[in-house]
């Protein structure tokens, strides 16, 4: 079958060991470059941007991806896509918009964390690993297929932006022209471009990532993108995959289809951990001034501090405080240049970092336990006029209106 061929054009799923070898990055380093000349330094110092360490949500990432994908691939050559495709391409001439194709189970999910986290670098190594930078090519009939397609979420959140911009990258990847077809045709109402974009996507797409949808929260015009974008996902039965912020969260959250579409990863700030300790000590691996520092327990303490766990902030304090010490010729990565860069290059992050830092520092309030009334020896019925005869008497003798009740029924005093 088809399907089978198509799947097949995938690379095998990694595991374990395997995965995490083929997600690492580590640029090449010889400890000889401390004695080369500044600028030699300077311009080798950019290496740590391109050093990474596989997490564990860099394998969930991946994984994720890969089923996302295999899914949507088997759906490609069967009765119902065929069906689908005809009912799209009556969408487009103005007939209701109508679903024959189920999307495949669990092929529709977010990964959201904070910026800088390392959630989109996270994402593109996955896609690059999954797909090879690859197209599939498949026969009778002949197409081309993009395992996987990323495009970027419109600052407005247009969903005429985001249909042609998917359009655009099918066009960009495989060689087509439906970006002409669709938006020069006279047919580009939003419902005609949905159902073209479906169609393409029904041919020529495995997975859709949709990168920086926090867009989505941030706009008015969020709800309606992200409408568009479950008819697309039911029209064309693709993986979607949609990367963000946790500001996303909130959003979707405000209506179920929205919660439903969009369960997957979650992440928050990086834990003081095992992983944190083994980043920072592959980090240290790269000094390029004259004289290198010790990583200890301590200084790694002051790292995650001056970084709240987020990865690009902790490649930046170290790669800035080394670029400073070679510029201003001390050339001694130490405490005096972490801390400077910290104050001269961070200085926009410190509201953000000291109010996760407070956070984390601030204990939550204990839950007042609520008062329990335990019930008393007493099983007769009370008279409903009790209580406003009590009140009236206390009223006219200035008495307690408590004392009076307890001479009528149990009372059990609470003190919160």
């Amino acid at each position: 079958m088809m399907s089978e061929t198509l799947t097949n054009a995938l690379p095998p799923m990694l595991f374990g060991e395997k995965l995490m070898g083929a997600l690492i990055s580590l640029p090449e380093y010889r400890s000889e470059i401390q004695t080369a000349p500044a600028e030699a330094r300077l311009m080798a110092l950019s290496d740590l941007y391109r050093l990474y360490l596989p997490s564990s949500m860099s394998v969930e990432i991946y994984h994720k991806l890969y089923l996302s994908t295999l899914r949507s691939l088997q759906q490609k050559d069967t009765i119902d896509a065929v069906r689908q495709l005809a009912l799209n391409r009556n969408a487009i001439r103005g007939e209701a918009a109508r679903s024959v194709l189920c999307p495949p189970a669990a092929s529709s999910f977010t990964v959201l964390a904070p910026s800088g986290f390392g959630k989109t670098t996270a994402v593109s190594k996955a896609v690059a690993l999954i797909t090879g930078n690859q197209i599939i090519e498949a026969q009778n009939p002949y197409r081309k297929i993009i395992p996987i397609l990323q495009i970027q979420t419109p600052f407005d959140a247009s969903v005429k932006s985001m249909l042609l911009a998917v359009l655009q990258g099918i066009d960009n990847a495989i060689g087509t022209n439906y970006f002409t077809k669709l938006s020069q045709s006279g047919r580009a109402t939003t419902d005609s471009l949905i159902s073209g974009v479906a169609n393409a996507a029904l041919l020529h797409i495995g997975t859709l990532i949709l990168d920086e949808c926090q867009q989505v929260a941030n706009s008015r015009n969020g709800g309606i993108l992200v409408g568009a974008l479950t008819q697309l996902y039911n029209s064309a039965s693709i993986g979607t995959c949609l990367v963000g912020t946790p500001d996303c969260a909130t959003f979707f959250e405000q209506s179920f289809i929205l919660a439903r579409r969009s369960t997957g990863l979650r992440y928050d700030f990086l834990p003081f951990d095992e992983y944190f300790k083994q980043l920072c000590s592959v980090l240290f691996q790269y000094q390029y001034t004259r004289s290198a520092m010790p990583l200890t327990d301590g200084l790694m303490v002051w790292l995650y501090d001056h970084s709240m766990g987020l990865v690009s902030n902790l490649v930046a304090l170290i790669h800035d405080a080394q670029e400073i010490s070679i510029i201003s010729g001390r050339d001694n990565l130490d405490m005096s240049a972490l801390n400077e860069a910290y104050q001269k290059r961070l200085t926009m992050l410190h509201g953000y970092i000291e109010s996760q830092r407070t956070k984390q520092k601030t204990p939550k309030k204990p839950i007042k336990p609520k008062a329990e009334v335990h019930p008393t020896g007493f099983s007769g019925e009370i008279d409903e006029h009790i209580f406003a005869e009590a009140a009236l008497e206390a009223k006219q003798s200035q008495a307690d209106i408590v004392s009076l009740l307890r001479e009528k029924v149990p009372i059990t005093e609470i003190t919160l």
